[in-house]
């Protein structure tokens, strides 16, 4: 298998500056009964007519999670999820934490590990909001959180968020180089920051960078940064998902994956395939409790 960019990295960025701004205004001053026909109509042309990568994604990860040939009605909710999803987002850095209904649990183990002067791995997905968790950032004085990210495919819509939050453009570790990244992801945890991966979504497909999985019952390739970052720096690894269950509403919960005690050298590709499957089981189970908020879109199965 090649270093080669996968199907999400090669698929250009959809919509237009101005519409994203004029998105951008609707989401920050619009009531629901503005927002939630004009969500409904967007989602419904970006569910009729996807990119063919999209479509063919959707379809294999629908069919996984339902145990059934997906509709349209059920491509169209998750698109339609998503796109609210987005909105909340908008929602969330313009008027903070207060405006909506989150419901954590587990938070207390981000708050141990803080009280601590510790770091850790936040290992989420493309499911729910991320944006819902960053609402903890300001919960505790001091709590630095860094967010490894891969912008050049969503330029305009980073640049639009980072319009409404400076912050956020010096919160981000940019995914641009691989090596270059995992050493700002250490040192950042080094330091008794914590630093959120997305695991479900490989930069590159190199075996050297990915392990194996069982997810929804059929193999694939995860990658496996989150694990060796956390193994090199002796930081714990906290499972996190917010999934959106309602208007403005989100359920977090933060799980322990690993407590970042030493790993042995002989041991880190056995603990690597053993956490990323642990990961895939808990991503799976969010996905059948809420098969329409994981936003991948893309054929990880392939």
């Amino acid at each position: 298998m090649s270093d080669a960019a996968p199907d999400w990295l090669r698929e250009p960025e959809r919509g237009s500056q101005l519409a994203l701004r004029v998105m951008r205004t609707i989401a920050q001053s619009a009531p629901p009964q503005v927002t939630d026909p004009l969500i409904w109509l967007i989602s419904l042309y970006f569910a009729a007519l996807p990119s063919h990568a999209s479509a063919t994604g959707a379809k294999a990860y629908l069919a996984a999670v339902l145990g059934r040939a997906p509709r349209f009605s059920d491509r169209h909710r998750q698109v339609r999820t998503f796109a609210h999803v987005i909105l909340d987002r908008v929602g969330l850095l313009s008027h903070g934490a207060p405006a909506f209904d989150l419901r954590a649990r587990g938070e207390g183990l981000v708050a141990g590990l803080h009280a601590q002067r510790r770091g850790a791995v936040l290992l989420g997905a493309h499911f729910g909001s991320f944006e819902a968790m960053r609402a903890f950032d300001r919960t505790l004085p001091g709590l630095a959180v860094r967010y490894l990210m891969f912008e050049d495919n969503a330029e305009k819509t980073s640049r639009l968020l980072e319009g409404i939050n400076p912050e956020l453009a010096h919160q981000v570790i940019p995914l641009r180089d691989g090596i270059d990244a995992m050493l700002a992801a250490c040192s950042a945890l080094e330091e008794g920051q914590f630093v959120a991966f997305l695991g479900d979504r490989a930069q590159r497909r190199n075996p050297r960078a990915e392990v194996e999985v069982e997810f929804l019952g059929r193999p694939a390739r995860f990658p496996r940064a989150p694990y060796v970052s956390a193994m090199l720096a002796r930081a714990p690894i906290i499972l996190c998902f917010a999934p959106r269950v309602g208007r403005r509403t989100y359920e977090i919960t933060f799980t322990e994956l690993h407590d970042g005690s030493p790993v042995p050298r002989h041991e880190r590709d056995a603990k690597c395939r053993e956490w990323a499957q642990r990961y895939a089981d808990a991503l799976g189970e969010m996905c059948r409790r809420h098969p329409y908020n994981w936003f991948n879109f893309f054929d990880i199965w392939r």
